[in-house]
């Protein structure tokens, strides 16, 4: 192999390495920062803008029940049944998915009362439901 392809075969690997490092890190910004910010943003804007009320949690995986602190993950996606009562709107049921901090899965249980703030335009839009559990 020549002096010159040698040249072009170690500036095509940096280059590669690179543009991975960047995809990589690019990644795990959006992961990590990004998509956490957004969800957040959107939560925050909808209780702004939305209808407040109350829901009753009317059911809760069977295994959140037996829950221990000794979880790894910060958020489990769970769906949880609601009845939904947000003033000038009918009461409704839904069964709705959410993301939910681990460490408060223990607070979790059927017949809790929370706050919950839904789009008044679409009130059974599920993703725009949001619940403040305490």
């Amino acid at each position: 192999m020549d002096t010159m392809t040698s040249i072009i075969t170690i500036v095509a690997g940096l280059c590669i390495t690179l543009f991975s490092a960047v995809v990589l890190a690019a990644a795990l910004y959006g992961i990590l920062i990004w998509f956490p910010r957004q969800r957040n943003n959107r939560v925050e804007s909808l209780k702004a803008s939305g209808r407040q009320g109350k829901a009753v949690i009317l059911r809760i995986p069977e295994n959140i029940k037996g829950y221990h602190s000794g979880r790894k993950a910060l958020y489990t996606m769970i769906t949880i049944g609601l009845e939904i009562d947000v003033p000038g709107i009918d009461i409704y049921q839904v069964d709705k998915l959410f993301t939910f901090p681990t460490g408060w899965l223990g607070a979790l249980e059927v017949g809790k009362v929370v706050d919950v703030w839904v789009d008044p335009k679409n009130p059974r839009d599920l993703d725009k439901i949001v619940i403040h559990v305490t």
